[in-house]
C-alpha cells in the first residue's frame, strides 16, 4: 500500500489507526509499507486548519482502494459541518478547545459553546452575520465581555491586612478605572452590518472546493 498527499494541500500529517496503535506520516509514502490486520481508520490534520473535539477519523479498507493507494483530500465544509453538528455538550459548564485556521488552539468556556457552534454553522451556511443580541441570549450573558471572558483560576484567599487610619492623613478618594475595551477572540470579527458578529474568514485556499 502507499499513501499519497498532494503537495497543494495544507496537510500537516496523516495518522492511520488500528487496534494495535497509530502510525503518523507527514509526507507521501511510496509502495511497500505494511498495515496491521483488522479494522483501520485514518485521520488528517491540516495546518492551518479546523479542529473541533470530535472523532473525525474515517474507516477504510486497503483492499478496496484503487491501486492500494490512500489519496488524502483537502478539508471540506462538509467535514466541518459533520464535526460541529456531531458534537454533543454533556454539561453546560464544560468548555472545549478549538482551532479556527490559526497556529494556536483557543479555549471556549462552557456557556459560550452553543454560541461558537451557531457562528460556525452560520458561516458554513453562507450567512455568517449573527446578531449580537442572539449570541448573548444563547450564552446567557448580558455583554460580549461576559460572554467570552474566561473565569479566573481559583486563588487561595489572601490574609486580611489591617491598616491603621490616622486622622491627620486624609483618605484618598477612589478613582474608578475606565472599563477596558472589548477584545474579541481571535476567530471573531464584526459582521457586515452593525450589531452583528461573524467568524473570521480563513486564509485563501485552505478549503477544498
Amino acid at each position: 500500500m502507499k499513501l499519497e498527499i498532494p503537495t497543494r494541500l495544507n496537510v500537516q500529517s496523516v495518522t492511520i489507526i488500528s487496534d494495535r496503535g497509530e502510525l503518523t506520516w507527514g509526507r507521501s509514502v511510496p509502495n511497500g509499507f505494511l498495515l496491521p490486520t483488522g479494522p483501520l481508520k485514518y485521520r488528517v490534520t491540516y495546518n492551518p486548519g479546523f479542529s473541533w473535539p470530535v472523532d473525525d477519523s474515517k474507516p477504510f479498507d486497503p483492499d478496496a482502494l484503487p491501486n492500494q493507494a490512500l489519496v488524502v483530500g483537502g478539508l471540506t465544509k462538509a467535514d466541518m459541518r459533520t464535526a460541529v453538528v456531531g458534537y454533543q455538550q454533556e454539561f453546560d459548564h464544560v468548555g472545549l478547545s478549538m482551532n479556527w485556521f490559526s497556529d494556536t488552539y483557543l479555549t471556549v468556556d462552557g456557556h459560550a459553546v452553543p454560541v461558537a457552534k451557531r457562528l460556525i454553522l452560520a458561516w458554513l451556511d453562507g450567512q455568517p452575520d449573527v446578531p449580537g443580541a442572539e449570541l448573548l441570549q444563547l450564552g446567557g450573558a448580558t455583554s460580549m465581555e461576559e460572554l467570552w471572558k474566561r473565569p479566573p483560576p481559583f486563588q487561595s484567599p489572601k490574609p486580611v491586612a489591617y491598616i491603621e487610619r490616622s486622622e491627620d492623613k486624609p483618605v484618598e478618594p477612589k478613582i474608578e478605572k475606565p472599563k477596558p475595551e472589548f477584545v474579541p477572540p481571535a476567530f471573531l470579527v464584526p459582521g457586515s452590518t452593525p450589531g452583528t458578529w461573524r467568524m473570521k474568514e480563513p486564509p485563501e485556499g485552505v478549503l477544498a472546493q
